[in-house]
């Protein structure tokens, strides 16, 4: 009696395992659980000059992603990024000065 209870939580725990690898799979494969993969492109400068990070984006683009296309704002983007659908443009805020900063410790000393 116990080695049929074992059988059958070994047998269980197998098609449980399976299961949450199946899942796993999926998820890693579409993205998400909803079959909607994300994806965010960062962009270390200008969204507008950075033609590399553009064809990124539009390539995950193609391939059914939605694309979070971050960047600082400046030259406009190109017309086959910023008219995708799939693609969101969000611009960071540029950053204080801080290249005019001499030190940085705890307290920022700045010319």
């Amino acid at each position: 009696m116990l080695i049929m209870l074992l059988e059958a939580l070994l047998t269980l725990m197998s098609f449980i395992i399976v299961g949450l690898s199946l899942l796993l799979i999926v998820t890693l494969r579409n993205g998400s659980l909803t079959g909607e993969g994300v994806v965010t492109v960062l962009v270390l400068g200008d969204v507008g000059r950075s033609p590399r990070m553009k064809n990124h984006s539009i390539s995950f683009a193609k391939h059914g992603y939605k694309v979070q296309h971050v960047g600082y704002s400046g030259s406009n983007p190109a017309k086959s990024l910023s008219n995708n659908k799939n693609v969101k443009i969000y611009y960071v805020y540029d950053t204080p000065e801080f290249h005019k900063c001499k030190y940085i410790n705890m307290i920022v000393l700045c010319q």
